[in-house]
């Protein structure tokens, strides 16, 4: 969809070339920073499993879904 209204504002030739790994299309730093793999701390692991277990399981242990059914159906 980007890469669509990219092409249609600046022309097909100017998009497909400016996403090409080429010499000179250099990704931003910030970018490539945030994109470093780095090990999660096991406190940020167990918080996050905290969270998901207080938000989607019900006290008795059961996962709380809600579901819904097409209109179709």
């Amino acid at each position: 969809m980007i890469r669509k209204l990219f092409g249609e504002r600046h022309g097909q030739r100017f998009a497909i070339s400016a996403v090409e790994l080429l010499p000179g299309n250099m990704v931003n730093y910030q970018i490539k920073g945030r994109l470093v793999l780095k090990p999660v701390s096991e406190d940020v692991k167990q918080n996050l499993l905290e969270e998901v277990i207080k938000n989607y399981f019900f006290p008795n242990g059961q996962l709380a879904l809600n579901i819904t059914r097409a209109a179709n159906h």
